[in-house]
């Protein structure tokens, strides 16, 4: 997504590419799974916005998930896999998010960080 007043990206983005860039926005992940948004508060476009919400969320998985690689048939083809042996249970645990995000925008002076645990 690359408008004015809202930038992000989804997907694989450790392999895609080591940067993306948007038009106010750089993210750089080192994250296997992302998903990053930002958005301006004030309506502004995100280059002249006073307040700016930042949204990062990784993959998330019930505690004691597991997975072993398997290979199995779909169809008449032979195919890599995994199958589950633990489907886990609460709380969700979620991939630390590691990014660097810059905006361009010299107006934004500072940031604070809120961690949500799931539960």
């Amino acid at each position: 997504m690359d408008a004015p007043a809202a930038q992000g990206v989804a997907g694989f983005l450790k392999t895609a590419s080591p940067v993306t860039q948007l038009s106010d926005v750089t993210i750089e992940s080192n994250n296997d799974y992302a998903v990053y948004n930002l958005v301006s508060m004030d309506e502004k476009p995100l280059a002249t916005a006073e307040k700016i919400l930042v949204q990062a969320g990784t993959t998330y998985r019930p505690r004691q998930w597991a997975e072993t690689p398997t290979r199995f048939q779909l169809g008449n083809e032979w195919v890599d896999g995994f199958s589950i042996i633990n489907t886990g249970g609460m709380p969700w645990e979620a991939v630390n998010t590691d990014a660097t995000i810059s905006i361009k925008n010299s107006l934004v002076r500072s940031a604070f960080l809120i961690v949500r645990n799931i539960h």
